[in-house]
């Protein structure tokens, strides 16, 4: 959905929206479908390249190219407009929200967006290493420093996360990895916080 928003005056104003929308579930007008039925493919890239004795670089993108083909998925577009204005005693507009367009079903191709991770792995112990990851997410993106040190096929780290404030500890038990981060001790006042389980 995108649309503008205009200012005329302290009391008055125009707004557009328009809406193209393809879905399984419509959460915005709660409109009853069936679920599409698709096929798609991905394309996943990874590299692990040993820079030298103690250092090593690890790349990794997941959908490096990915897209699912729908067929017959539902979709609505529509537009809204300010045309229906009304003022009050003082002067305020009031709009009622006009909304007119088409719903219907067609194929579509939907590109998922790739998701990145690069790390640098450097060994300042025969056990222990520092590293810095840097995550590209489709909604956002940041980096952590760590240290880790490994005993067998186990491993303990903690790692910090500058743009947050946020500090992460995890341990891996063999094929068991728990890891979590918060920027509070108090997870209930915590604005960053994460848990992963791995097995």
């Amino acid at each position: 959905m995108r649309g503008n928003l205009t200012p005329l005056s302290q009391k008055d104003y125009d707004y557009t929206a328009d809406i193209n929308y393809f879905y399984s579930e419509d959460s915005l007008f709660n409109r009853i479908v069936p679920e599409p039925q698709g096929k798609g493919f991905s394309f996943d890239f990874k590299l692990n390249y040993q820079i030298s004795e103690h250092s090593s670089f690890a790349a990794r993108i997941q959908d490096a190219w990915a897209e699912i083909h729908w067929k017959d998925a539902p979709f609505t577009h529509a537009a809204a407009h300010s045309d229906t204005k009304q003022f009050d005693a003082d002067g305020y507009v009031h709009i009622e929200s006009h909304l007119a367009g088409i719903e219907g079903q067609r194929d579509y191709r939907q590109k998922l967006p790739a998701k990145t991770k690069l790390s640098l792995h450097h060994k300042v112990g025969p056990s222990t290493e520092a590293e810095i990851n840097y995550w590209r997410l489709p909604l956002d993106d940041g980096y952590n420093l760590g240290i880790a040190r490994s005993w067998k096929r186990n491993k303990l780290s903690i790692h910090y996360w500058p743009e947050p404030g946020a500090v992460g500890l995890g341990i891996e038990l063999g094929r068991l990895s728990i890891a979590i981060t918060s920027d509070k001790l108090d997870f209930e006042d915590a604005r960053t916080l994460g848990i992963n389980i791995t097995f």
